[in-house]
């Protein structure tokens, strides 16, 4: 089975190349990672963390689990991880304010939980691979 230029990723075969909408895998992995969860209190780092994640393939780092997940679910996944009983946490767009000290990076914080957004470059390999395996969705309408 050919593995599309990814088996730096631990891609063996194009069954390993598929997109995940659900975002249960990484809400867990946050929920496990020691403070993480805590750090989400705080509403700017809640929503960089958030943005950081919207319209990007976000990858786990030590299996071949890709995830596309939507404005929405990203919102949910905050807002479960956040404890605030939100239905849905509207994340505001921020004009280029940093995190001020101490808080931590959005992709520190993902790769913490064991987890990364895929640079430009590798977003843009995976989604053509992605297309040559047959562009396979994986669907799990489990939220919590």
């Amino acid at each position: 089975m050919e593995a599309y230029g990814l088996d730096r990723f631990g891609v063996r075969s194009a069954e390993d190349i598929a997109l995940h909408s659900a975002s249960t895998a990484l809400e867990s992995d946050i929920r496990v990672a020691p403070g993480l969860s805590e750090l989400l209190q705080d509403d700017l780092t809640a929503s960089h963390v958030g943005h950081h994640m919207i319209n990007g393939v976000i990858r786990k780092l030590d299996t071949p689990l890709f995830l596309r997940i939507c404005d929405g679910e990203i919102g949910q996944m905050l807002s479960n991880l956040r404890g605030k009983g939100e239905h849905y946490m509207f994340l505001p767009r921020l004009l280029a304010r940093a995190i001020s000290s101490g808080k931590i990076a959005p992709k520190q914080f993902l790769i913490t939980a064991g987890w990364e957004v895929l640079s430009d470059e590798d977003h843009v390999i995976f989604l053509e691979a992605w297309e040559k395996a047959g562009s396979r969705w994986i669907e799990v309408n489990d939220r919590s």
